[in-house]
């Protein structure tokens, strides 16, 4: 069966790739489209480094997120993951709307459904920011070669004008904390 899946996951791609990632249209392509690009690999290695270009181009051109909560679900994950937390903080800690930092400044002390919060204010749907801090600011991640929390990898990524960070988990192997300044 996975020799199957593994060729049909080869098709796909190649499809995809085909129809859609071409490096021409990078420049064109929407904040999930290449988030998902480059978080999943699918455009061939050769190729991840112009996707990751183009996102970071993209967000930078537009100066703000630009995603449903499919691509807010992985753009940060994508730009941290290949060296770009730097700007993903930018998304992050954005005053203006849309971002997660407007809703601060609105007085949010939940995630909301929507960015402009006008439909649930206690809601999952932009929620991954939280798995963020606690991955890339406060460095706490999982060894992907062992089952979850068995090992665990600490690389806190300062970014911005952040001066500290702290964190706490509770693992099945017990409390997992990183804190800088």
């Amino acid at each position: 069966e996975a020799a199957k899946y593994d060729e049909m996951a080869n098709l796909v791609q190649e499809g995809l790739n085909r129809d859609f990632y071409q490096p021409a249209k990078f420049s064109e392509m929407t904040q999930t489209a290449l988030s998902l690009a480059v978080y999943f690999d699918i455009v061939p290695a050769s190729q991840k480094k112009a996707a990751l270009d183009a996102l970071v181009a993209n967000v930078d051109r537009q100066g703000h997120i630009d995603t449903g909560i499919i691509g807010a679900k992985f753009i940060l994950r994508a730009l941290s993951e290949n060296g770009r937390s730097d700007v993903a903080y930018k998304l992050v800690a954005r005053k203006e709307q849309p971002g997660w930092g407007w809703w601060i400044e609105q007085g949010a002390t939940t995630l909301w459904e929507d960015w402009k919060g006008e439909s649930s204010l206690n809601h999952i749907m932009f929620g991954d920011v939280s798995n963020w801090f606690f991955q890339w600011i406060a460095g706490i991640g999982l060894d992907e070669n062992t089952e979850a929390f068995k090992h665990i990898l600490i690389r806190p990524q300062p970014v911005g004008d952040l001066t500290w960070a702290k964190a706490t988990v509770e693992s099945p192997y017990g409390r997992i904390s990183s804190s800088w300044k």
